[in-house]
């Protein structure tokens, strides 16, 4: 596998996309509670086995 390769084909970008901009593309899933009652959410990609 050539690295160099792979990585020429990535788009370049500055930040990530804003979950808000890309429902299609991420989502958000509650995984917790932190202590003062406020919900903790991880931005999910993809759908495969590895998905949460």
């Amino acid at each position: 596998m050539n690295i160099e390769e792979h990585m020429s084909r990535v788009p370049r970008c500055a930040a990530f996309p804003p979950v808000a901009a890309h429902p299609d593309l991420v989502r958000l899933r509650h995984i917790g509670t932190a202590r003062l009652g406020e919900p903790l959410r991880a931005p999910i990609t993809g759908d495969g086995p590895d998905a949460i």
